[in-house]
Parts: C-alpha cells; structure tokens; sequence
C-alpha cells in the first residue's frame, strides 16, 4: 500500500495555504492547468490544490445555486449548478439529456453533485415533471416568469464580469458559442432580440439565479470564458 501525505510521496509539499498560494492555485486552473501539473510545479499536494480551486471550500463565494429546464421531444432536459464569486458567474456543474422521460429525469439529476441538497429552480411550464422530482426527494420548485423575465436574465448575465465555465459542461460552452441575438437582413444592425435557439442551458441559468435577477443589476460587461479546470 502507498500513502500520499506527509510520511508517503508528497512529503515535503505544502498541504496549509496562504491566501497568495490560493490566488495562485486558481490563476493556474483559469489557464487550464491540470492538478497533477500545479502539484509538480508549485509543490502543492493535489488534494490540497484541488481544495484551493474549489468554490465549495470558501466562504467568498455564493451558491451553489441550482437552475433547470425541460426537455420537450428533440430539446434537452438540463441541470446546472453554479457560483458566483468577484463578479463572475462560475458554471461548474451540468447535466443534460434530449429525449428523457420524466420517470429518469431524477436519476439524470443525481449526476450533479449536491442537487438534493440545494434548492433547484425550473421551468414553471411543467407542473407534472416539478412533482414528479419533488417526489423523488428533490427541493424543486417552479421558478416565476414575468413580462420581459427573459430581458431581466439576460441583464443579470451581462453584469457579471466574466462568465466562467468548466470544461466538463461541455453542452454549456457549444451554447456560449452559439447563443446570439437576432440582427437585421438589411443592415446588419444588432436587434434586441434573442434568437430562439441554442439556449436551454442560459434558460437553465437564468432560472437558477432568479432570486439575483429580481435585484436588477444595471452594470452591462459581458465577457465568457471557458474552461476553468476545477479539478
């Protein structure tokens, strides 16, 4: 048996941080630097540095929050956990399946860490599913739409500073690529409306954060970027 700690093949390495080699732990993994390369190079344990890197073991960061949207024939059912944290939004989690019934839709849940745990917000446009995965041990509730909700999401998503992603939620970035708004065929001016397509994921966003969009930010930035590798 070999053992990774002090007296097995990391001794020597740091296993307490200080907040700079915590900065420096979540600088690397923003530049896409795998645990095992920062255990290497900085002589930080990885268990140690994937604690750094992780949301859930700070207290400045908010979250998880959870938001959902409904699959309907072709349309994928999705889960998204996600933090906010200086400004940024942080996407760390997805689930997502086209075609899934009702009946796997908790099981397709459980793929994310913490879901039970954690209040989800979803799409209020099936009552029948919410009750289904409320009785399968989930805190799900509907989230509420109003005149112009999608208008107040999408302002909450442009306030944040960045919006970053882990590379994992790979349906998430394709649709980070691909979401836009419509544009005129004769002038190519950008219009103020979304297209309605490759957006499930952000209408998943969207309702996960609904306790925030109700704040109604006024700061517009924009910027998306992915990956961050976690862990």
């Amino acid at each position: 048996m070999t053992l990774e700690g002090p007296c097995g093949p990391t001794a020597g390495m740091a296993n307490v941080l200080g907040e700079e080699k915590r900065e420096q732990i979540l600088a690397l993994g923003r530049l896409g630097w795998s645990l095992r390369r920062i255990e290497r190079e900085i002589h930080v344990r990885r268990e140690t540095a994937g604690l750094a890197a992780s949301p859930r073991q700070s207290e400045n960061w908010d979250g998880p929050y959870f938001g959902a949207d409904w699959g309907f024939s072709t349309d994928p059912t999705v889960l998204l956990k996600m933090w906010v944290h200086n400004k940024r939004l942080h996407i760390e989690h997805e689930a997502y399946k086209v075609g899934c019934d009702i009946v796997d839709t908790p099981k397709l849940f459980d793929t994310v860490p913490g879901s039970r745990r954690y209040v989800v917000r979803a799409d209020c446009a099936r009552p029948e599913t919410i009750h289904h995965v409320q009785r399968a041990g989930f805190r799900i509730e509907a989230a509420t739409k109003w005149p112009k909700s999608v208008e107040d999401g999408i302002t909450l998503l442009r306030s944040f500073e960045k919006i970053v992603i882990h590379p994992r939620c790979k349906n998430m970035i394709q649709e980070a690529r691909l979401y836009s708004y419509k544009t005129d065929k004769l002038t190519g001016d950008v219009l103020p409306d979304i297209i309605d397509r490759h957006n499930h994921c952000w209408d998943a966003a969207r309702y996960g954060l609904l306790p925030l969009i109700r704040r109604r930010p006024t700061v517009f930035r924009g910027a998306v970027e992915a990956p961050w590798r976690w862990c």
